[in-house]
């Protein structure tokens, strides 16, 4: 299977070079969906699904699809907007993807975000598939967010054992041999400031929009 990279942001150091990248996915039909996190976009009222495990499907051949949820108004109800088969090979490196089950008619999605007037808030939420094709809340509470990627050198070839950081909160393990970091317990700010320290590399702090992969710069 073929790492798949999508904009990694390469920042020249010298002869030395960092580059890195939020979005890491195994399989060619994955490369539509780069991020495995589920978000909740409240001016449109819809959640956006790039990777949803499909569960005990009839066929046992649909495995990974993308998928949009359109709210129902005055309700925490949706129903399904549109959606896209990916394959049977998809796979996020350590994150956790969103699961439907064809058994038990639940879609749970993991580390669901949601922007709101105290900035980034993570939820973990289970919807019921009803009578009439409508999703529906079934429960849900707030969850700690989480943030990952990938640390490569100028050649793209993962660097191991760099220290990553998101304001501080640093990743529990340094990065291993395919250079995948996580972070977990990121704080609700939509700006945050990503530090990565290897040896034999020059440190790396820049300002990140954790709404984005790729290290998308912030506005601010």
């Amino acid at each position: 299977m073929n790492l798949t990279l999508k904009k990694a942001i390469q920042l020249a150091i010298p002869s030395l070079a960092i580059a890195l990248s939020s979005s890491v996915a195994y399989g060619g039909n994955c490369t539509s969906a780069m991020i495995a996190k589920p978000v909740y976009h409240a001016d449109t009222a819809t959640v956006s699904l790039p990777l949803v495990e499909v569960l005990n499907h009839p066929s046992g051949t649909l495995n990974f699809v993308s998928a949009q949820l359109e709210q129902i108004p005055g309700q925490w109800s949706f129903v399904l907007k549109e959606w896209t088969q990916l394959g049977d090979d998809c796979a996020f490196i350590n994150t956790p993807t969103p699961t439907f089950d064809f058994n038990t008619s639940e879609l749970r999605l993991i580390g669901l975000q949601m922007e709101g007037n105290d900035g980034l808030q993570f939820y973990e939420a289970n919807l019921k598939r009803n009578e009439k094709g409508q999703f529906v809340l079934n429960a849900s509470g707030k969850t700690q967010g989480s943030y990952s990627g990938v640390v490569l050198d100028a050649n793209r070839k993962p660097i191991r054992g760099a220290t990553v950081s998101l304001n501080g909160v640093e990743a529990e393990k340094p990065t291993n041999g395919d250079g995948h970091f996580t972070v977990v317990g990121i704080g609700n700010d939509i700006c945050q400031i990503m530090t990565v320290n290897a040896t034999g590399f020059a440190p790396i702090s820049m300002k990140v929009d954790i709404r984005f992969p790729d290290q998308k710069p912030c506005q601010d």
